[in-house]
């Protein structure tokens, strides 16, 4: 859905599409994110909306969120250089990459991951309005899907939209 929605975000900002064919491209385009947001949407809100009992309730639901508040706590025990590639009190990653690096490699490790993230956005806006911008879209889906569902050693669409932006960054450089 991401990826979808950040592909119609790329044709509404390209200069590459030919006047007269935009009002169809935004048309479908509303179409298709409005079926998207029936689809899912509800879900999203329902999830959002009842967090707070399944917190109370200490429900299957929350427990990505016990998880994240293992892993900090687990990083604030040996912050400097990490304890372990995994949750210690659940025996597996914590769905989170950017709690997984402060975990296995601490602040000095993570420090080189956040920089590399953090020279990626800098560079993302000298790609996005070219003919290559799709890769940012492609790098901001890996870098949300990360703190919500990922693990660092498939983090695929951040690592592969990250390249992307650095080569296409490079490639305009040459031409």
């Amino acid at each position: 859905v991401l990826l979808i929605i950040g592909g119609l975000v790329q044709i509404f900002t390209s200069n590459q599409v030919r006047h007269h064919s935009k009002p169809f491209i935004k048309s479908f385009a509303i179409l298709t994110i409005s079926t998207g947001i029936y689809f899912t949407g509800m879900s999203m809100i329902d999830r959002f909306s009842s967090l707070i009992v399944d917190l109370e309730s200490s429900s299957a639901s929350a427990e990505r969120y016990f998880m994240w508040i293992d892993g900090i706590n687990q990083f604030l025990r040996d912050p400097l250089i990490g304890r372990s590639f995994e949750l210690e009190s659940y025996g597996f990653y914590p769905h989170n990459i950017y709690i997984e690096s402060l975990i296995s490699v601490g602040l000095i490790g993570s420090f080189f991951f956040f920089s590399l993230i953090l020279f990626a956005l800098v560079k993302l806006k000298s790609v996005i309005h070219t003919e290559r911008g799709w890769v940012v879209h492609l790098f901001l889906t890996g870098l949300i899907w990360g703190a919500f569902s990922g693990a660092l050693y498939t983090s695929i669409l951040l690592f592969i939209g990250m390249a992307l932006i650095f080569s296409a960054e490079r490639l305009k450089n040459l031409e």
